[in-house]
């Protein structure tokens, strides 16, 4: 790592991760596929990770039961949309809304 830099472990155990996205306070959005090339290795969800003081974080499922896979993330216009097959969708209020 070049000097002035460091690497941090942030999340672990994902099975198939397949896009990041940020949102416009910092949170990251990781999105796990859920299906790769026909074989169900991990449940097709998105996980939101938030810093919330130097030594404090948060992991939360934003969304899951996703029609897998889930192929990117899209932060815009304050909403967060997700790619899964053949579908455009946005988190609201705990449920998933095509």
């Amino acid at each position: 790592v070049p000097a002035g830099y460091r690497v941090e472990v942030v999340l672990a155990g994902l099975q198939y991760p397949s896009s990041v996205e940020f949102d416009d306070r910092g949170s990251m959005y990781v999105a796990e596929a859920g299906n790769i090339d026909g074989d169900w290795v991990a449940p097709a969800r998105v996980i939101k990770y938030t810093q919330t003081g130097p030594t404090t974080r948060t992991n939360e499922v934003v969304a899951d039961n996703l029609m897998g896979p889930v192929t990117d993330l899209l932060w815009h216009g304050g909403r967060l949309y997700i790619s899964h097959r053949g579908k455009i969708s946005v988190p609201e209020a705990g449920r998933v809304r095509d």
